[in-house]
């Protein structure tokens, strides 16, 4: 049965949670599985098109934002971090660092979901 009401759902044969770069052990493990055999590459269609060097204006705009980067890292090393109250629209009150907790560290304590389809935050109701 092809998807639809009743369909069975395969679970994955390993988890890349559990995968460590140095430790190869899946890869056969996994391979043995699928049935694929080990020590050959993937075949790959290639480009008719070679890839082109980035354009100048890039390097340029990667120099003006490590160049606003580092002026922005400077300013808040000089800032004084203090113990600070955060209150959410609910009135749930979560504690914070001045110029170190940011709107999505509080989203994050509210549920990681939210944190991860939030766009934007209100700050002082702006």
């Amino acid at each position: 049965m092809e998807g639809g009401v009743g369909a069975e759902i395969k679970a994955p044969l390993a988890s890349y949670d559990s995968y460590d770069s140095d430790d190869d052990e899946m890869i056969p493990a996994v391979a043995e599985q699928e049935n694929i055999p080990t020590g050959t590459e993937p075949k790959v269609n290639k480009s008719k098109e070679e890839l082109q060097q980035w354009p100048d204006f890039i390097q340029d705009r990667i120099q003006l934002f490590d160049k606003l980067m580092a002026k922005h890292k400077k300013e808040l090393a000089t800032k004084t971090s203090e113990p600070i109250k955060i209150t959410l629209g609910d009135g749930k009150i979560i504690e914070g660092e001045s110029w170190k907790t940011t709107p999505f560290q509080i989203a994050e304590k509210i549920s990681r979901g939210l944190a991860d389809q939030a766009v934007i935050a209100k700050v002082n109701n702006e």
